[in-house]
């Protein structure tokens, strides 16, 4: 047992982080005031680390995490694109503009990985939209 100096109760050690004095629980909330103290700074901080390498890498890695037959949809369109499988057309198929088209798919089935609809970006903004609003 350990006695937390914050809130001064006794509790088991696996309730305390390795170093301090303080238990998780009063930890986790002086975070969490400090966090909506310095909101602003918070979200700059996160919009900055964001941009780098790491953290688009961590991004990624939780896009694995929570959609993993997305990723492996987007890895396998862009393998076949690769190796010439699938040729990136030159325009988008919604508006004709010349670009480099991103690919939508309408179903993430295995089956239908490779079955995409090549849009600009705004393009493809807008078909989401109206996806998300048919709902």
């Amino acid at each position: 047992m350990k006695k937390c100096i914050k809130c001064d109760e006794l509790k088991e050690v696996s309730g305390f982080y390795k170093r301090g004095g303080s238990c998780k629980e009063c930890c986790k909330s002086y975070a969490k005031r400090a966090r909506e103290r310095n909101r602003d700074e918070v979200l700059r901080k996160k919009k900055e680390y964001s941009k780098t390498t790491a953290g688009k890498l961590c991004q990624k890695k939780a896009d694995a995490k929570r959609d993993p037959v997305k990723i492996k949809a987007r890895r396998s369109l862009n393998h076949a694109v690769r190796d010439g499988n699938i040729v990136r057309p030159l325009n988008c198929s919604c508006c004709n503009i010349l670009c480099k088209p991103e690919a939508h798919h309408y179903s993430y089935k295995e089956e239908h990985w490779l079955d995409v609809t090549w849009l600009c970006a705004p393009c493809h903004v807008r078909e989401h939209q109206r996806l998300r609003d048919s709902e």
